[in-house]
């Protein structure tokens, strides 16, 4: 890791989260569907009308304060960090030796929980095509897209992921650091990405700062 770091020049590198607008509609069925199966006087129209507006507006507050993802880089893995609402929540530092995660609090001083990274039955296809190429931050990025299908031994659910990704050779990160997920592949790590569940759009992360 010491070597990787000095490779790529990176120490932190910052990512910008953009999630889904679908709540909106999903929410707006599911109150049409109470509303109808109730005796209530209140219009579905009027009611919907009112619950999107009180929605958007939460939502354009919320706007003020982006959603990051913060990576800092250390000898031995790394530690990630989500800023939300203007609060830094929960520090975790993976180390990458026997895939464990250790989990502060926002001031990474007190641990709250420690783990292993445990397996999930997933299975993963890679397409690449370096003919698509993209400059992030002085990186030539190439187009990789990842199919995932994960099973549910418990459940018997199936979820499948697929996740459309610029990415680079220089900074040595697996994959999965970001994908929260199981396709642990080396070689490339992603500084955009665009996950879509069961074909809708469901989040993007984007590079918006390195240090």
């Amino acid at each position: 890791m010491k070597k990787a770091t000095k490779t790529s020049n990176v120490n932190k590198l910052i990512y910008t989260v953009e999630d889904s607008q679908e709540v909106i509609p999903v929410l707006s069925n599911i109150v049409e569907s109470l509303v109808d199966s109730s005796e209530t006087k209140i219009s579905s129209d009027s009611l919907k009308m009112m619950i999107s507006q009180k929605i958007k507006k939460k939502m354009q507050e919320e706007a003020k304060y982006p959603t990051e993802i913060k990576f800092e880089i250390t000898k031995d893995g790394w530690i990630k960090q989500r800023f939300i609402k203007n609060k830094l929540t929960y520090c975790f530092k993976h180390f990458i030796k026997n895939d464990s995660i250790i989990v502060y609090d926002s001031n990474k001083v007190n641990i709250i929980t420690s783990y292993k990274k445990t397996t999930d039955n997933c299975l993963c296809k890679i397409t690449i095509d370096k003919s698509k190429t993209k400059d992030i931050f002085g990186y030539e990025c190439y187009y990789v897209k990842a199919e995932e299908v994960c099973s549910n031994t418990d459940s018997k659910e199936t979820l499948t992921a697929n996740y459309e990704m610029y990415v680079t050779e220089k900074i040595h990160l697996p994959m999965y650091a970001i994908l929260e997920n199981d396709c642990e592949l080396s070689g490339y790590f992603p500084l955009e990405v665009k996950c879509f569940l069961s074909n809708e759009f469901y989040y993007r992360y984007k590079l918006t700062r390195i240090e």
